[in-house]
């Protein structure tokens, strides 16, 4: 089946969501990431994978990835500056409305982004420049939250 204008807008190179993942040496990772992106049930993402440096076979593995994704796949290799260069440079290069970083061993649930974009997309238009960001909790293979829950209510009210 093509894709439609929905599945991501390339032809004006911007997405909804720019899914980052800084590695080095991960190469035996990045399926993890990957597998659980060609999961989501929104289309609108480019996956960016920054290399800091690595020396294994991080660029070909990427290159495979690219070969047989149906979603946009964009690898920029730097040399080793650590973490924090390769996120910065992450969100130098994004063409997402929205950033999400995802270690090379995370994945996210199939309806993550879905669920992103509908939290997001609640905030009036008016007021979304004034957000920095959504953010949700993490939970482990039996699916129990990591760390503490959210407050029930954020805003004192």
């Amino acid at each position: 089946m093509p894709l439609q204008e929905t599945d991501f807008r390339l032809e004006d190179g911007l997405v909804t969501f720019t899914v980052f993942t800084a590695t080095y040496n991960r190469a035996h990772l990045l399926s993890r990431v990957y597998n659980s992106l060609r999961q989501q049930t929104f289309r609108d993402f480019e996956w960016l994978v920054v290399d800091d440096g690595s020396t294994d076979d991080t660029r070909t593995v990427v290159e495979t990835l690219q070969r047989e994704a149906d979603f946009p796949i964009r690898y920029i290799y730097q040399e080793n500056g650590h973490k924090k260069t390769a996120f910065n440079r992450g969100v130098k290069e994004a063409k997402g409305d929205l950033f999400l970083p995802l270690d090379h061993d995370d994945e996210a649930t199939p309806h993550a982004l879905e669920i992103f974009h509908r939290h997001w997309i609640t905030i009036p238009d008016d007021l979304r420049s004034k957000f920095t960001g959504v953010c949700g909790l993490c939970i482990n293979e039996k699916g129990q939250i990591i760390g503490d829950s959210f407050p029930s209510d954020v805003f004192g009210q």
